[in-house]
């Protein structure tokens, strides 16, 4: 794969919504990664699968030299890898694949590897596919926020959109969906989805007034900051994320709140009459009326960062007695 360069698609809005809902829908009922003969993966070592049945068959290996990441036919032959630094940064960003297998393409095989990196709160998967008949190889990043409220951008080698990639591109373009992509299309077609929830808050809600809410099934999995408890509800500030209320009957959980800016994220939680106090990390502090769901923030100290907070009769006290905030009325 030669001259490989980085192309770059934040892919967060579509043109024809009905028609990108729909490519959405067919997409995650693909079922393409049941198409793939995966194989046990080796702990060490460069992986290697045989593309194709009987003796004929050429044993391609994942193989890991000092330029990153590379597809390699047994025995010499063709190899397929990055060519520039960007794209060794491409391929060799991850420490080990995860996945391997093979898939049919028209007139043959090609070779399928999968490699998973993860952050704080954030995941990158890159999907590699390889045609040991045409010495060539694409790849997609996926990029996810952990939290989704910003979907997600996808990544491609340049020769992505190459007519001679046509079939490796398009099986992993419905792949995509199955290892964790996240659009608006597919937020509209499956607003129930929990992966979509930071989504929809944001585009429900603003800064201030009355909030549009909803429930997800299961409960989230991020970094704790906070946590109050009122009955069967928790309430939970996390990391580089928002505040959630947890119903431990039900099993469900809905997203109350969500910071301007990630890096402003919720710190400190206080219960106190009709409202969930939060302090957070550069956005002062904000109130919700869990009773009529509004959300007000107290503007005079709006870019504080709060450590701690103690409700009184009608005011809060913050970061042990710094400023004092009036409760909204």
């Amino acid at each position: 794969m030669k001259n490989i360069t980085h192309l770059t698609l934040a892919i967060l809005v579509c043109a024809a919504p009905a028609r990108c809902a729909e490519s959405a829908k067919t997409s995650r009922a693909s079922g393409a990664k049941s198409a793939i003969s995966l194989i046990k993966m080796p702990d060490s070592g460069n992986p290697s699968v045989k593309a194709g049945e009987g003796k004929a068959a050429r044993t391609v290996e994942f193989h890991e030299g000092s330029g990153g990441w590379s597809f390699m036919i047994g025995g010499g032959g063709c190899s397929a890898g990055p060519a520039s630094q960007a794209d060794a940064d491409f391929y060799a960003e991850f420490n080990r694949p995860d996945e391997m297998g093979v898939f049919s393409v028209p007139g043959g095989k090609s070779v399928f590897v999968s490699a998973i990196s993860g952050g704080t709160n954030a995941t990158d998967t890159v999907l590699y596919a390889f045609n040991p008949d045409k010495c060539a190889a694409v790849a997609a990043n996926i990029h996810r926020s952990g939290n989704e409220t910003e979907l997600s951008s996808a990544t491609f080698t340049s020769n992505w959109k190459l007519p001679q990639m046509a079939a490796e591109r398009e099986f992993l373009t419905k792949l995509m969906y199955e290892y964790g992509y996240a659009d608006a299309a597919g937020a509209e077609a499956n607003p129930s989805d929990p992966r979509y929830c930071w989504y929809l808050w944001q585009r429900d809600n603003g800064s201030a007034g009355k909030l549009k809410l909803r429930w997800f099934k299961g409960a989230p999995n991020y970094t704790v900051e906070s946590q109050v408890k009122d009955g069967t509800i928790v309430y939970t500030a996390w990391f580089k994320s928002g505040v959630t209320a947890y119903d431990s009957v039900k099993k469900e959980f809905q997203p109350l709140y969500y910071p301007k800016d990630v890096y402003c994220w919720p710190t400190v939680l206080v219960r106190h009459g009709d409202y969930l106090i939060i302090g957070t990390n550069g956005e002062g502090i904000a109130f919700i009326n869990l009773k009529t769901q509004t959300l007000s923030r107290d503007k005079k100290h709006g870019s504080a960062v709060v450590r701690s907070m103690k409700a009184g009769v009608g005011t809060v006290s913050v970061n042990d007695g710094e400023f004092t905030v009036t409760l909204p009325e």
